[in-house]
């Protein structure tokens, strides 16, 4: 290396080359990861990182990562045609979607924006900067983000575009393999994965929120997650879901902005009154003890892990005999006047940021398949007020009947300190409506 060059190497390529001076560096062990091809010290990483987060607060302004496919767009290849063919029954107006060419093959495919995608980003476009972040390619997302940017209102994309290409890392597979897929790193202390933060432009995480349909691959305290995007079987069916979660991305600002200071904070204040003091048995099937799959297993852990975010107090595992067992659960056949439910009762509870109804998710000694449950029903109780308020489902439908503690919780979440949470909560959403 020259000893009379002043750069201080801040970036370099994956060479190991300096991106300002093309001196090389022989000692990288100060540098993160930052894109694909691209590495900067820690101490600059950290330095950007600074001016960023300050340059959104100054702004009035948070960080929002957004993720792409099964978020705000949906394709497959149903809808995959030759290049010169024109579809019938296909709304293609720019608010409905796009076609997107792949020359390779000399096909299009039509990639189906979420309902009400246009007043979805005109809404948040003056709270966050918006990122996107997708495992897909970056010719596919640049060519969906110059499609919303075209949408009325645009642009709206105006932050960082973080492909599958951009980073180097791992995923855990159904077989306990591992595969490169570009975004996620896994704590081999705690099978946990969570995105790679170092992209400065992104700011730090106490300004970070992340909306995606995916947990498993994000730190959950950052990710608001949303119900998958599948393209409805009749035109009459609305997909509400861009709705309710831009309600709760404009009181998570405000509450930011109000004095809160920190995504994280006020994310986890949110979910730990969901399932407050409930006690939940998970069970396992028959012969529970046989080792799970890496990936069931992960799961598993997640599921008990958000459980505790929300609030619940977990119980050791219950063994059960007969037709209905899973490894997963929550989903196993009554057992000492516990309530069974299958796992979705946890899923759609976190999702909808609220506990949903016992009797959509309950197993039945004489039904030993899942309740199936969509988010129209879900939507349509939503509707009518019949979410739980606050006060929600007595601990004793689904809990030891011996258990002392149900009484407390129960009477702790009829608190008026816990009314008043939930009615400021309401509050302040209903006002962000206005």
């Amino acid at each position: 290396m020259n000893q009379n060059c002043k750069c201080n190497h801040d970036q370099i390529n994956s060479l190991g080359f300096c991106l300002d001076c093309y001196e090389e560096v022989t000692n990288t062990d100060n540098y993160v990861q930052v894109s694909k091809d691209v590495f900067m010290t820690k101490s600059c990483a950290e330095q950007q990182i600074r001016a960023t987060t300050q340059n959104l607060i100054n702004k009035q302004k948070l960080s929002l990562l957004l993720d792409l496919d099964s978020t705000i767009i949906f394709t497959d290849q149903t809808h995959l045609y030759d290049l010169d063919e024109i579809p019938e029954n296909v709304d293609t107006s720019p608010e409905r979607g796009f076609f997107f060419q792949i020359p390779e093959y000399s096909k299009k495919v039509f990639v189906y924006f979420r309902d009400g995608i246009v007043a979805f980003m005109t809404k948040l476009i003056t709270l966050y900067e918006i990122h996107v972040v997708t495992l897909g390619q970056k010719d596919y997302a640049m060519a969906i983000v110059e499609a919303l940017n075209k949408l009325p209102g645009g642009p709206f994309i105006n932050g960082k575009i973080v492909c599958s290409e951009d980073c180097i890392s791992e995923i855990l597979k159904d077989d306990g393999d591992f595969q490169n897929d570009g975004l996620i790193e896994r704590n081999e202390d705690t099978e946990r994965r969570a995105v790679k933060r170092t992209v400065p432009g992104m700011g730090s995480e106490e300004v970070q929120i992340v909306v995606d349909d995916r947990i498993d691959v994000w730190d959950n305290h950052n990710v608001l997650q949303i119900q998958e995007f599948v393209l409805p079987n009749s035109e009459n069916v609305k997909d509400n879901e861009l709705e309710r979660i831009s309600e709760i991305l404009k009181y998570v600002h405000t509450e930011f902005f109000g004095g809160k200071s920190n995504v994280r904070v006020i994310l986890s204040e949110m979910r730990e009154h969901i399932l407050k003091g409930k006690k939940i048995y998970f069970s396992k099937p028959k012969g529970g003890e046989t080792k799970m799959n890496k990936m069931t297993e992960f799961i598993w852990n997640a599921i008990k892990r958000n459980c505790e975010m929300m609030g619940a107090v977990m119980q050791s595992l219950v063994r059960v005999d007969g037709e209905n067992k899973t490894d997963l659960i929550i989903d196993a056949k009554p057992y000492n006047g516990i309530k069974a439910v299958n796992c979705g009762f946890i899923m759609m509870s976190w999702i909808m940021m609220e506990e949903m109804k016992l009797e959509k998710f309950e197993i039945t000694d004489d039904n030993s398949q899942y309740k199936e449950i969509t988010k129209d029903e879900i939507w349509e109780d939503r509707k009518r007020g019949d979410s739980d308020d606050g006060t929600t489902t007595n601990l004793s439908e689904y809990t030891d009947d011996s258990s002392d503690s149900s009484d407390e919780s129960s009477e702790e979440k009829n608190t008026e300190e816990y009314k008043n949470k939930q009615k400021l909560i309401r509050a302040c959403i209903e006002r962000n409506k206005k």
